[in-house]
Protein backbone atom coordinates (compact mmCIF):
# COMPACT_ATOMS: atom_id res chain seq x y z
CA UNK A 1 0.00 0.00 0.00
CA UNK A 2 2.71 2.57 1.42
CA UNK A 3 4.40 1.77 -2.16
CA UNK A 4 1.24 1.83 -4.62
CA UNK A 5 -0.84 4.52 -5.67
CA UNK A 6 -0.36 7.06 -3.81
CA UNK A 7 -4.19 8.44 -2.95
CA UNK A 8 -4.35 5.26 -1.36
CA UNK A 9 -0.66 4.94 0.19
CA UNK A 10 -1.63 8.94 1.99
CA UNK A 11 -4.91 7.33 3.39
CA UNK A 12 -3.23 3.93 5.13
CA UNK A 13 -0.41 6.44 6.45
CA UNK A 14 -3.96 8.88 8.05
CA UNK A 15 -5.57 5.12 9.29
CA UNK A 16 -2.81 4.07 10.66
CA UNK A 17 -2.32 7.43 12.14
CA UNK A 18 -5.57 7.89 13.62
CA UNK A 19 -5.85 4.43 15.18
CA UNK A 20 -2.51 4.76 16.97
CA UNK A 21 -4.30 8.36 18.69
CA UNK A 22 -7.31 5.88 19.12
CA UNK A 23 -5.03 3.68 20.95
CA UNK A 24 -4.17 6.09 23.84
CA UNK A 25 -7.54 7.29 24.67
CA UNK A 26 -9.57 5.24 27.14
CA UNK A 27 -13.43 4.53 26.03
CA UNK A 28 -16.07 3.32 28.17
CA UNK A 29 -17.30 -0.35 27.78
CA UNK A 30 -20.27 0.58 25.69
CA UNK A 31 -18.32 3.13 23.08
CA UNK A 32 -16.35 2.07 20.41
CA UNK A 33 -13.14 3.13 18.48
CA UNK A 34 -14.29 5.41 15.84
CA UNK A 35 -13.41 4.34 12.24
CA UNK A 36 -11.51 6.90 10.14
CA UNK A 37 -13.65 8.32 7.74
CA UNK A 38 -11.95 7.84 4.05
CA UNK A 39 -13.11 10.40 1.13
CA UNK A 40 -15.73 9.86 -1.08
CA UNK A 41 -14.00 11.39 -4.36
CA UNK A 42 -13.00 9.21 -7.06
CA UNK A 43 -9.14 8.39 -8.11
CA UNK A 44 -7.05 7.45 -10.83
CA UNK A 45 -4.25 4.75 -10.60
CA UNK A 46 -0.87 5.69 -12.02
CA UNK A 47 0.18 4.77 -15.07
CA UNK A 48 1.65 1.33 -14.33
CA UNK A 49 -1.82 0.11 -13.26
CA UNK A 50 -3.57 0.72 -16.63
CA UNK A 51 -4.58 -2.63 -18.96
CA UNK A 52 -5.67 -2.57 -22.97
CA UNK A 53 -8.79 -0.43 -22.15
CA UNK A 54 -6.88 2.21 -20.76
CA UNK A 55 -6.29 3.91 -17.35
CA UNK A 56 -7.81 2.47 -14.17
CA UNK A 57 -10.80 4.92 -11.64
CA UNK A 58 -11.59 3.94 -8.30
CA UNK A 59 -13.53 5.15 -5.68
CA UNK A 60 -11.82 6.20 -2.84
CA UNK A 61 -13.72 5.49 0.09
CA UNK A 62 -15.57 2.10 -1.57
CA UNK A 63 -11.82 0.91 -2.03
CA UNK A 64 -10.33 1.80 1.27
CA UNK A 65 -13.24 0.37 3.12
CA UNK A 66 -12.64 -2.75 1.32
CA UNK A 67 -9.01 -3.45 1.90
CA UNK A 68 -9.29 -2.30 5.50
CA UNK A 69 -12.45 -4.38 6.23
CA UNK A 70 -11.43 -7.50 9.21
CA UNK A 71 -8.25 -5.75 9.58
CA UNK A 72 -7.14 -5.21 13.00
CA UNK A 73 -5.44 -1.62 13.54
CA UNK A 74 -3.79 -2.76 16.44
CA UNK A 75 -2.10 -5.88 14.50
CA UNK A 76 -0.94 -3.63 11.39
CA UNK A 77 0.53 -0.92 14.12
CA UNK A 78 2.59 -4.18 16.07
CA UNK A 79 4.24 -4.60 12.68
CA UNK A 80 8.28 -4.80 13.26
CA UNK A 81 8.51 -2.31 10.19
CA UNK A 82 5.80 0.22 11.21
CA UNK A 83 6.87 0.07 15.31
CA UNK A 84 10.40 1.35 14.07
CA UNK A 85 10.60 4.76 15.33
CA UNK A 86 12.08 6.57 11.99
CA UNK A 87 9.75 4.69 9.43
CA UNK A 88 6.78 5.70 11.99
CA UNK A 89 7.85 9.29 11.53
CA UNK A 90 7.75 9.09 8.02
CA UNK A 91 4.56 7.63 7.89
CA UNK A 92 3.25 10.08 9.93
CA UNK A 93 4.75 12.72 7.39
CA UNK A 94 2.89 11.20 4.42
CA UNK A 95 -0.05 11.27 6.11
CA UNK A 96 -0.23 14.89 7.00
CA UNK A 97 1.51 15.69 3.83
CA UNK A 98 -1.08 18.79 1.41
CA UNK A 99 -0.51 16.72 -1.49
CA UNK A 100 -0.81 12.85 -1.87
CA UNK A 101 3.32 11.52 -1.91
CA UNK A 102 4.19 8.93 -4.40
CA UNK A 103 7.25 7.29 -2.30
CA UNK A 104 9.06 6.00 -5.70
CA UNK A 105 8.47 9.85 -7.25
CA UNK A 106 11.13 12.25 -5.23
CA UNK A 107 8.91 15.34 -7.51
CA UNK A 108 5.96 14.58 -5.32
CA UNK A 109 7.73 14.41 -1.90
CA UNK A 110 7.75 18.52 -1.87
CA UNK A 111 10.03 19.43 1.60
CA UNK A 112 9.95 15.82 2.62
CA UNK A 113 13.23 13.44 2.76
CA UNK A 114 12.25 10.04 2.12
CA UNK A 115 14.86 8.73 0.65
CA UNK A 116 16.43 6.47 3.54
CA UNK A 117 12.72 5.26 4.41
CA UNK A 118 12.04 4.34 0.72
CA UNK A 119 15.12 2.23 0.88
CA UNK A 120 13.93 0.89 4.11
CA UNK A 121 10.68 0.16 2.42
CA UNK A 122 11.96 -1.65 -0.48
CA UNK A 123 14.49 -3.64 1.78
CA UNK A 124 11.41 -5.24 3.57
CA UNK A 125 8.51 -5.28 1.07
CA UNK A 126 9.72 -5.37 -2.33
CA UNK A 127 12.22 -8.70 -2.33
CA UNK A 128 8.21 -10.35 -2.07
CA UNK A 129 7.12 -10.35 -5.80
CA UNK A 130 10.69 -11.79 -6.81
CA UNK A 131 10.94 -14.43 -4.28
CA UNK A 132 6.80 -15.27 -5.32
CA UNK A 133 7.70 -15.13 -8.90
CA UNK A 134 11.28 -17.55 -8.44
CA UNK A 135 8.84 -19.78 -6.17
CA UNK A 136 5.73 -20.03 -8.88
CA UNK A 137 8.87 -20.99 -11.83
CA UNK A 138 9.92 -23.66 -9.32
CA UNK A 139 7.07 -25.05 -8.73
CA UNK A 140 5.91 -24.88 -12.27
CA UNK A 141 9.50 -26.89 -13.07
CA UNK A 142 8.68 -29.79 -10.39
CA UNK A 143 5.26 -30.36 -12.53
CA UNK A 144 7.65 -31.79 -15.50
CA UNK A 145 9.69 -33.58 -13.51
CA UNK A 146 9.18 -37.70 -12.77
CA UNK A 147 10.73 -38.06 -8.87
CA UNK A 148 8.73 -35.36 -7.42
CA UNK A 149 6.18 -38.51 -8.30
CA UNK A 150 3.80 -36.13 -11.05
CA UNK A 151 2.46 -38.61 -13.18
CA UNK A 152 3.46 -39.29 -16.50
CA UNK A 153 0.21 -38.51 -18.03
CA UNK A 154 0.26 -35.83 -16.22
CA UNK A 155 3.41 -34.70 -17.44
CA UNK A 156 3.01 -35.22 -21.12
CA UNK A 157 -0.11 -33.16 -21.20
CA UNK A 158 1.30 -29.93 -19.50
CA UNK A 159 4.49 -30.35 -22.06
CA UNK A 160 1.74 -30.75 -25.19
CA UNK A 161 0.02 -27.83 -23.65
CA UNK A 162 2.85 -25.52 -23.21
CA UNK A 163 4.50 -26.62 -26.80
CA UNK A 164 1.44 -27.27 -28.51
CA UNK A 165 -0.78 -24.84 -27.69
CA UNK A 166 0.07 -21.66 -25.18
CA UNK A 167 3.33 -21.00 -27.25
CA UNK A 168 1.66 -20.59 -30.32
CA UNK A 169 -1.31 -18.17 -28.52
CA UNK A 170 0.71 -16.16 -27.13
CA UNK A 171 2.49 -15.56 -30.78
CA UNK A 172 -1.03 -15.03 -32.02
CA UNK A 173 -2.20 -12.54 -30.05
CA UNK A 174 0.96 -10.49 -30.17
CA UNK A 175 -0.37 -10.06 -33.76
CA UNK A 176 -4.15 -9.49 -32.46
CA UNK A 177 -3.48 -7.19 -29.65
CA UNK A 178 0.13 -4.52 -29.37
CA UNK A 179 0.65 -5.34 -26.04
CA UNK A 180 3.52 -6.27 -23.97
CA UNK A 181 2.15 -8.66 -21.60
CA UNK A 182 -1.83 -10.29 -22.09
CA UNK A 183 -4.00 -10.34 -19.04
CA UNK A 184 -7.39 -10.29 -17.40
CA UNK A 185 -10.69 -10.31 -19.43
CA UNK A 186 -8.57 -9.73 -22.81
CA UNK A 187 -6.47 -12.36 -22.21
CA UNK A 188 -10.16 -14.65 -21.37
CA UNK A 189 -11.58 -13.26 -24.64
CA UNK A 190 -8.61 -14.03 -27.04
CA UNK A 191 -8.33 -17.41 -25.39
CA UNK A 192 -11.72 -18.68 -26.32
CA UNK A 193 -11.49 -16.86 -29.78
CA UNK A 194 -7.61 -19.16 -30.49
CA UNK A 195 -9.61 -22.14 -28.66
CA UNK A 196 -12.44 -22.12 -31.38
CA UNK A 197 -9.89 -21.74 -34.29
CA UNK A 198 -7.37 -24.87 -32.64
CA UNK A 199 -10.49 -27.04 -32.30
CA UNK A 200 -10.72 -27.17 -35.70
CA UNK A 201 -7.05 -27.89 -36.21
CA UNK A 202 -7.66 -30.84 -33.09
CA UNK A 203 -10.81 -31.84 -35.58
CA UNK A 204 -8.74 -32.39 -38.52
CA UNK A 205 -5.59 -33.99 -36.52
CA UNK A 206 -7.73 -37.13 -35.07
CA UNK A 207 -9.19 -37.50 -38.65
CA UNK A 208 -5.62 -38.02 -39.80
CA UNK A 209 -4.89 -40.79 -36.86
CA UNK A 210 -8.14 -42.73 -37.64
CA UNK A 211 -10.76 -40.98 -36.67
CA UNK A 212 -12.77 -40.51 -32.71
CA UNK A 213 -12.63 -43.89 -31.41
CA UNK A 214 -9.11 -44.69 -32.85
CA UNK A 215 -8.15 -41.59 -31.07
CA UNK A 216 -10.20 -42.47 -27.34
CA UNK A 217 -8.30 -45.86 -27.48
CA UNK A 218 -5.16 -44.49 -28.18
CA UNK A 219 -5.42 -42.17 -25.08
CA UNK A 220 -7.21 -45.17 -22.54
CA UNK A 221 -3.30 -46.67 -24.11
CA UNK A 222 -1.83 -43.63 -22.64
CA UNK A 223 -3.76 -43.34 -19.35
CA UNK A 224 -3.88 -47.60 -18.29
CA UNK A 225 -0.39 -48.96 -19.36
CA UNK A 226 2.56 -48.94 -17.27
CA UNK A 227 4.92 -46.28 -17.99
CA UNK A 228 8.84 -47.17 -18.11
CA UNK A 229 9.73 -44.39 -15.79
CA UNK A 230 7.91 -46.26 -12.97
CA UNK A 231 9.29 -49.76 -14.37
CA UNK A 232 12.64 -48.15 -14.15
CA UNK A 233 11.69 -46.81 -10.66
CA UNK A 234 10.58 -50.05 -9.12
CA UNK A 235 13.56 -51.41 -10.04
CA UNK A 236 15.87 -49.18 -9.07
CA UNK A 237 14.41 -49.50 -5.51
CA UNK A 238 14.72 -53.33 -5.29
CA UNK A 239 18.10 -53.11 -6.70
CA UNK A 240 18.67 -50.70 -3.74
CA UNK A 241 17.80 -52.49 -1.19
CA UNK A 242 19.15 -55.42 -2.04
CA UNK A 243 22.50 -53.29 -2.32
CA UNK A 244 22.23 -52.33 1.06
CA UNK A 245 21.95 -56.22 2.38
CA UNK A 246 24.89 -56.48 0.89
CA UNK A 247 28.51 -56.73 2.71
CA UNK A 248 30.78 -53.93 1.78
CA UNK A 249 34.53 -53.53 1.75
CA UNK A 250 36.36 -50.64 2.04
CA UNK A 251 38.93 -50.27 -1.09
CA UNK A 252 42.06 -48.74 0.03
CA UNK A 253 41.38 -45.57 -1.95
CA UNK A 254 38.82 -44.71 0.40
CA UNK A 255 40.87 -45.21 3.68
CA UNK A 256 42.04 -42.49 5.80
CA UNK A 257 45.34 -41.68 4.43
CA UNK A 258 48.51 -41.84 6.88
CA UNK A 259 49.11 -37.78 8.16
CA UNK A 260 52.19 -36.43 9.10
CA UNK A 261 52.10 -35.20 12.79
CA UNK A 262 54.50 -32.16 13.46
CA UNK A 263 55.93 -31.69 16.80
CA UNK A 264 53.35 -28.52 17.47
CA UNK A 265 51.03 -32.19 17.30
CA UNK A 266 52.35 -34.93 18.63
CA UNK A 267 55.95 -34.38 18.90
CA UNK A 268 57.21 -36.99 16.28
CA UNK A 269 59.33 -36.36 13.33
CA UNK A 270 58.75 -36.80 9.91
CA UNK A 271 61.33 -39.43 8.65
CA UNK A 272 61.07 -38.33 4.68
CA UNK A 273 62.08 -35.56 5.72
CA UNK A 274 65.67 -37.12 6.67
CA UNK A 275 67.44 -36.98 3.50
CA UNK A 276 70.23 -35.57 1.74
CA UNK A 277 68.44 -32.54 -0.01
CA UNK A 278 68.16 -31.53 3.62
CA UNK A 279 71.50 -32.56 5.25
CA UNK A 280 72.67 -28.94 5.45
CA UNK A 281 76.12 -28.19 6.96
CA UNK A 282 76.51 -25.66 9.52
CA UNK A 283 80.06 -23.62 9.60
CA UNK A 284 82.74 -25.46 11.72
CA UNK A 285 80.71 -28.84 11.50
CA UNK A 286 82.15 -31.54 9.86
CA UNK A 287 78.15 -33.34 9.28
CA UNK A 288 75.38 -31.95 8.13
CA UNK A 289 72.27 -31.34 10.30
CA UNK A 290 70.38 -34.35 9.34
CA UNK A 291 73.75 -36.88 9.36
CA UNK A 292 74.43 -35.47 12.68
CA UNK A 293 70.81 -36.69 14.06
CA UNK A 294 70.71 -39.70 12.16
CA UNK A 295 74.07 -40.81 14.31
CA UNK A 296 73.00 -39.46 17.33
CA UNK A 297 69.35 -41.42 16.94
CA UNK A 298 71.53 -44.76 16.50
CA UNK A 299 73.52 -44.47 19.46
CA UNK A 300 70.64 -43.20 21.32
CA UNK A 301 68.25 -46.44 20.47
CA UNK A 302 71.34 -48.27 21.27
CA UNK A 303 71.42 -49.74 16.88
CA UNK A 304 74.69 -51.26 16.87
CA UNK A 305 76.78 -50.65 13.49
CA UNK A 306 80.36 -51.46 12.66
CA UNK A 307 83.02 -49.09 11.67
CA UNK A 308 82.43 -50.09 8.22
CA UNK A 309 78.64 -49.99 7.87
CA UNK A 310 79.05 -46.36 9.54
CA UNK A 311 81.41 -45.71 6.49
CA UNK A 312 79.53 -47.74 3.72
CA UNK A 313 75.77 -46.97 4.40
CA UNK A 314 73.80 -44.67 2.94
CA UNK A 315 72.16 -42.06 4.84
CA UNK A 316 68.66 -43.65 3.31
CA UNK A 317 70.13 -46.78 4.85
CA UNK A 318 70.49 -45.75 8.11
CA UNK A 319 67.07 -43.91 8.34
CA UNK A 320 65.84 -47.63 7.59
CA UNK A 321 67.41 -48.85 10.80
CA UNK A 322 65.96 -46.14 12.75
CA UNK A 323 62.26 -47.33 11.15
CA UNK A 324 62.95 -51.22 11.92
CA UNK A 325 63.54 -50.56 15.24
CA UNK A 326 60.51 -47.66 15.77
CA UNK A 327 58.28 -50.53 14.22
CA UNK A 328 59.33 -53.01 16.78
CA UNK A 329 58.75 -50.35 19.29
CA UNK A 330 55.40 -49.77 18.12
CA UNK A 331 53.69 -52.80 16.26
CA UNK A 332 51.99 -53.86 19.64
CA UNK A 333 49.90 -50.30 20.35
CA UNK A 334 49.55 -49.37 16.73
CA UNK A 335 47.95 -51.37 13.52
CA UNK A 336 51.25 -51.85 11.29
CA UNK A 337 51.43 -54.74 9.48
CA UNK A 338 55.33 -53.87 7.97
CA UNK A 339 57.98 -51.76 8.45
CA UNK A 340 57.29 -49.60 5.67
CA UNK A 341 53.77 -48.63 7.54
CA UNK A 342 56.03 -46.56 9.69
CA UNK A 343 56.51 -42.68 8.80
CA UNK A 344 57.75 -40.98 11.87
CA UNK A 345 59.07 -41.67 14.82
CA UNK A 346 59.37 -40.36 18.47
CA UNK A 347 62.95 -39.00 18.59
CA UNK A 348 65.21 -40.41 21.67
CA UNK A 349 68.63 -38.09 20.83
CA UNK A 350 68.76 -34.71 21.84
CA UNK A 351 70.15 -33.91 18.42
CA UNK A 352 67.12 -35.68 16.60
CA UNK A 353 64.58 -33.39 18.71
CA UNK A 354 66.48 -30.02 18.09
CA UNK A 355 66.17 -31.26 14.34
CA UNK A 356 62.29 -31.79 14.83
CA UNK A 357 62.11 -28.70 16.70
CA UNK A 358 63.80 -26.29 14.50
CA UNK A 359 63.61 -27.57 11.24
CA UNK A 360 60.17 -29.57 10.46
CA UNK A 361 57.76 -27.23 10.75
CA UNK A 362 60.04 -24.75 7.75
CA UNK A 363 60.83 -28.07 5.56
CA UNK A 364 56.98 -29.52 5.97
CA UNK A 365 55.95 -25.93 4.45
CA UNK A 366 57.95 -25.59 1.94
CA UNK A 367 56.91 -29.24 0.66
CA UNK A 368 53.37 -27.83 1.05
CA UNK A 369 52.29 -30.01 3.55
Amino acid sequence: MLGGDKEHAQHICKWMTHHAEQAVIEFDDDELVRPFPFVNREVTLSSFHDNQRGSITLNLQSSMEYITSGVDPSVVLKNEFVKDEDNWQCIQRMADAEQPVDLFDPSTWGDLDLKEFQYRFACAVCIHPTHQQLSESYVQALALVALTGIGEFRRGNRIESTSGFLRYFTEWAAEIVDTKRLQGAMKAELLLTYMDKFQVWGDRAIELLGGPKVFEEMMNHMKSVEKQSDVERAEGLEAFKKGVELDYSVPNADKTAKVDVTARVGGRLTLSLLILKNDTKLSGESEGIVTKAVHAELKARNIKLTENEMNKLTLRNKVHRIRAHEFKELRTTRDLKQETDVSDVEPWSVEMKAFLNEKQDELLAAKGK
